[in-house]
């Protein structure tokens, strides 16, 4: 995600904030986009990240960018 702040990673308490990132728009697409990889790796045949990454393609200005080594 481009100019975003988010923790990935942990286990966080019960009352943790996850963002400091005062940008709704922002942080649902990156929930968004963590779904979809998770859905797509845990069910090989969902199509829920090719359709993500080509979102994010298509938008003329991409709130992130998905890279794959």
């Amino acid at each position: 995600m481009y100019r975003a702040g988010h923790i990935l990673g942990g286990i966080s308490g019960y009352d943790a904030a996850e963002t400091n990132d005062e940008i709704f728009e922002r942080v649902a697409t990156l929930r968004a986009l963590v779904w979809a990889y998770l859905r797509s790796r845990l069910y090989s045949a969902d199509p829920s990240w090719r359709n993500a990454v080509n979102a994010l393609e298509k938008d003329e200005d991409p709130m992130a960018k998905a890279e794959s080594r």
